[in-house]
């Protein structure tokens, strides 16, 4: 588990306290990752294969935890209804986890950027 530094004062043996720690680097070694829903997060755990528990903030968060609870990646939660069962369930259920490697299948399969860009370029 990774807790920025400075909230909590005395930690588990398996929390590791970091200031910060670029996420594409957490999430590969990341059995799941919670969070708010931002895009950002939601696309590099996809990217990564994580399965999600998204406790939805402001914007478009909500609408994000929905999305995702649909494709099977991840679960959206208000974080008052987040309990070890629900826990539980982000760790240990093979469904999720399959989900979450079917997107990261999809997203290694798109065509890098150098190569989509003159496809949406049109000249003359």
């Amino acid at each position: 588990m990774l807790l920025r530094a400075g909230r909590v004062r005395r930690l588990p043996p398996n929390v590791h306290a970091l200031d910060r720690v670029p996420l594409d680097r957490a999430l590969r070694h990341a059995t799941a990752f919670v969070h708010h829903g931002g895009s950002g997060g939601l696309l590099q755990a996809l990217a990564a294969g994580v399965p999600q528990l998204v406790t939805p903030g402001i914007a478009d968060r909500r609408h994000n935890a929905t999305v995702l609870a649909r494709t099977g990646a991840g679960i959206g939660a208000e974080t008052r209804h987040v309990t070890a069962a629900v826990l539980g369930r982000l760790v240990h259920d093979p469904a999720l986890r399959s989900a979450a490697e079917e997107w990261r299948h999809r997203i290694d399969a798109l065509p890098a950027p150098s190569t989509a860009l003159p496809l949406l370029v049109h000249e003359g």
